[in-house]
Parts: C-alpha cells; sequence; structure tokens
C-alpha cells in the first residue's frame, strides 16, 4: 500500500515549487537595491538619512 506522501506527491509539488519562490532574503535585497541607488544617484556616502533622524 502506497504512503499518503508517495500517493499525492504529484499533487503537492506545484505547492513546494511556489513556496521556493518565496524564500527571499528582503533585508539584503534592499540592502543591494539602497546600494545601487546610492551609486546611480551619485552619493557614494549612502542613502540619505530621513528626517527627523539623529545622527549617532
Amino acid at each position: 500500500m502506497e504512503s499518503a506522501e508517495s500517493r499525492y506527491a504529484h499533487l503537492l509539488q506545484p505547492i513546494r515549487e511556489l513556496t521556493r519562490n518565496w524564500e527571499i532574503d528582503v533585508a539584503s535585497e534592499l540592502n543591494d537595491y539602497l546600494e545601487e541607488v546610492s551609486f546611480l544617484s551619485g552619493n557614494p556616502a549612502g542613502p540619505e538619512p530621513a528626517l527627523g533622524s539623529v545622527p549617532l
């Protein structure tokens, strides 16, 4: 007799593949984006601080 997992594997595979699309390191992607935008804007020091922020 087949196990439930092997029996329905063909149905679960597309769901598993979709979940891999959402495995994103958001912080890393945003950091890369900010670096690229800073470079393109001609600001090598990085993005400008937000209004009202206090420098450390």
